[in-house]
């Protein structure tokens, strides 16, 4: 028998029906969230650090060939496992992989199907209620209620202007480089 990987997804791999659709045999699914990430939806999803952030999804089980063909597809090939602490709702930890963009790309783009799948996978899977309105983050801000990020059940929406990331951007460049005292000697 193969050996089976506990794995947290955030995106429509969530749906243990939708992976049964691609042949594939996940076991033990379960509720989770992963802290100090939040999700950034452009073509497909992707988690971004932050400090504030919590990400909600499931684990499931899969073994290592399962995986191997999952991310497989064009969609998701640029995706790379790292381990992540899933935590869930009765207090209890377990050490999973999370396949994320190891780049993520600078430019924004909008999938309104694929939020909107996303969405409907979320309630499937009943995940909690995250109102945009609550969601407060020292690095990002209120989450945003617009046409592309309506309040979900699935996460901390990271939803910056062009402008705010040029800006930001820029800022670090000019910033000079504090060395330390040793170096002065």
């Amino acid at each position: 028998m193969a050996e089976r990987v506990t794995v947290f997804f955030y995106g429509l791999f969530m749906d243990p029906e939708g992976l049964q659709a691609k042949v594939l045999q996940p076991a033990n699914v379960r509720q989770a969230y992963v802290e100090r990430f939040a999700l950034r939806l452009g073509d497909r999803a992707t988690l971004l650090a932050d400090p504030d952030g919590r990400v909600y999804g499931t684990t499931a089980s899969l073994t290592h060939a399962e995986l191997d063909r999952l991310y497989s597809g064009p969609s998701v090939a640029a995706y790379r496992p790292e381990p992540v602490l899933a935590q869930f709702a009765d207090g209890t930890a377990e050490l999973a992989l999370c396949f994320n963009l190891p780049i993520i790309p600078q430019e924004k783009t909008a999938n309104p199907t694929y939020a909107a799948d996303l969405r409907a996978v979320a309630r499937k899977m009943g995940l909690p209620a995250w109102p945009a309105s609550e969601r407060k983050s020292k690095r990002y801000g209120t989450a945003p209620r617009c046409g592309q990020c309506q309040p979900m059940a699935i996460a901390s929406w990271i939803h910056r202007t062009e402008a705010q990331t040029r800006t930001q951007s820029h800022e670090r460049q000019q910033s000079p480089t504090r060395r330390s005292p040793a170096y002065d000697l």
